[in-house]
């Protein structure tokens, strides 16, 4: 018999709890093209994250995209998607966004995102609801 045993490939796209991955699995699946596409990026740490001092969830899955005029939304509802410590992230007056809600699938805490919409984004988010998505934190 031999001593070799076929490793099952793990693909974050694949996985329910791409929080508990080791650092050896995360290293290979950053190799995955996939892996790169499906990030979505942060200019700060938001409140809406629900994490204040404590870390952030490094993957969280697309659950919904919805399609929303900003001048619908509460008041409250864009003070809570758009406060970070320190100051509020400004957004246009009024227009069309994509409402996008992730779940994070270590403590099941959901968070949403609103982005400008344009047609192509729509269709790129609608196509990886389910999908993981790399969180990243600072980026403009």
């Amino acid at each position: 018999m031999s001593d070799f045993t076929f490793k099952q490939r793990i693909s974050p796209l694949d996985s329910m709890d791409a929080n508990r991955f080791t650092k050896a699995q995360l290293a290979e699946l950053k190799k995955n093209p996939e892996w790169i596409r499906n990030s979505i990026k942060f200019s700060n740490y938001y409140l809406k994250f629900g994490t204040l001092g404590k870390s952030i969830p490094k993957f969280s899955a697309l659950i919904e995209v919805l399609v929303v005029n900003l001048e619908d939304l509460s008041e409250p509802f864009l003070n809570y998607d758009t406060r970070y410590p320190g100051g509020t992230f400004k957004l246009m007056k009024k227009g069309k966004y994509l409402l996008l809600f992730f779940q994070d699938h270590y403590n099941f805490t959901i968070f949403t995102t609103l982005r400008k919409y344009s047609k192509r984004k729509e269709d790129y988010y609608r196509k990886r609801i389910g999908k993981l998505f790399r969180i990243e934190i600072g980026y403009e």
